[in-house]
């Protein structure tokens, strides 16, 4: 069980630096014809660290999570 719910918690990661580069490459792509909203970087930044600290934490949150629901 524990190693389906750490796949399960990698894959949102992914999804979550993912989703974070997108952010940040849109930004680009606006700034290369407009202004840029610092407030969407920062998000974007916030969305790919959070991804990063999910991989590496990953295995103690998926022992944690496993060990609270096991009877």
């Amino acid at each position: 069980m524990q190693r389906a719910v750490q796949t399960l918690i990698r894959i949102i990661a992914a999804a979550l630096i993912v989703f974070g580069g997108l952010q940040l490459t849109l930004e680009y792509a606006r700034y290369r014809t407009a202004t840029v909203s610092w407030g969407q970087v920062v998000l974007g930044f916030i969305l790919i660290l959070g991804g990063i600290g999910l991989f590496v934490g990953s295995g103690k949150l998926a022992e944690k999570i496993t060990d609270t629901f096991e009877p």
